[in-house]
């Protein structure tokens, strides 16, 4: 899938763990996060290979900041 990492053209934020254990973030995440034009990259200290369990408020952030992007507002923040 790497090849076609360039040819995403939906806003996206890429969450990982800087102490993931299983995946090598700057491997994957970073390499994801520099071929999609306009992705975010969030890198999240003390925390390791499943950063939605183990930070879903950070994760939840990160994706609410795309939605913001997108729309101008969060469904989440409205709830």
């Amino acid at each position: 899938m790497a090849p076609r990492y360039s040819e995403i053209r939906c806003p996206m934020a890429v969450v990982a763990g800087r102490e993931d254990r299983i995946v090598d973030p700057h491997a994957h995440a970073v390499q994801l996060h520099n071929a999609v034009a306009g992705s975010t990259l969030h890198l999240l200290a003390e925390t390791g290979h499943m950063p939605q369990h183990a930070r879903p408020d950070a994760v939840m952030a990160a994706i609410e900041r795309v939605e913001r992007a997108m729309t101008g507002t969060s469904a989440h923040a409205e709830a």
